[in-house]
């Protein structure tokens, strides 16, 4: 993740994006000024007015500014990142990507970049807090610019469908989680806080789900067999979540 606040004269520049560069998604607004934008493969996306989308495995970029003075800020993100904020970017292409932009929404999200830009030598109690931000401001950006139409999976949704594919794994955690997701493990706690639930309570429940699907379909299995295969780590693990199944099955059976 990567802000920039840029000034140009009337220039040409070539953007040789190598490596990790070539990896990244970026994000052009085009503040004062005229800009055009071009890649050899042609696979930037616009907004009207002056909003670009360089996606991950795009070529090299050219920027010609024509204007006397021009003014850039860029938004760069990792391509996990971006896959997980708009994992099908590509229908954009289909859908009136020509449609003016409500550009006085984006202001005060702008004004956050610009001001991190001017930041010197944060203190360190500040780093996680600012890059918690910044990848809000970052996902939101991407998402008011170019998810028009798609279905953006909600971070909550997108933690449970992690666990649901990984419950099997012993070491399965919210900081994997948070690290799967580009996030901090404060903004999955909280994503799940609003949600009413907790890490530890969805991989039970999915660890519980498929132990009882196990016994239900392989009755032969012992109950370490079953342990193992569903990720618990110990048979009296299993047991404690099968009893508190049961519970609950009983309290609302009650209800």
């Amino acid at each position: 993740m990567s802000f920039s606040h840029i000034n140009l004269p009337a220039t040409v520049m070539d953007w040789k994006r190598e490596n990790s560069t070539a990896e990244m998604a970026t994000m052009t607004f085009v503040i004062h000024g005229h800009v055009e934008i071009s890649t050899p493969d042609n696979k930037i996306l616009k907004r009207h007015p002056g909003v670009y989308l360089i996606p991950p495995e795009t070529g090299d970029v050219v920027y010609k500014t024509t204007a006397p003075a021009n003014e850039l800020i860029g938004v760069s993100l990792s391509s996990r990142l971006f896959a997980t904020i708009l994992p099908d970017y590509k229908t954009f292409l289909m859908m009136g990507q020509n449609s003016k932009l409500d550009v006085v929404s984006l202001q005060p999200l702008l004004a956050f970049v610009v001001s991190a830009c001017n930041l010197n030598n944060p203190h360190s109690q500040m780093v996680d807090t600012l890059e918690t931000v910044a990848n809000n401001v970052a996902r939101s950006l991407l998402i008011a610019c170019f998810g028009q139409g798609m279905s953006v999976m909600p971070l909550i949704e997108r933690v449970r469908k992690y666990i649901s594919q990984n419950y099997t794994d012993p070491t399965l955690s919210v900081t994997k989680t948070a690290e799967h997701e580009n996030v901090s493990v404060r903004t999955v706690q909280l994503a799940l806080q609003e949600a009413d639930t907790n890490f530890t309570a969805l991989v039970r429940r999915a660890r519980t789900d498929a132990a009882l699907e196990l016994r239900k379909s392989q009755p032969s299995l012992t109950l370490v067999e079953i342990g193992d295969r569903c990720g618990f780590g110990s048979v009296s693990s299993l047991r404690r979540a099968l009893k508190l199944y049961e519970q609950m099955e009983d309290e609302d059976d009650e209800e």
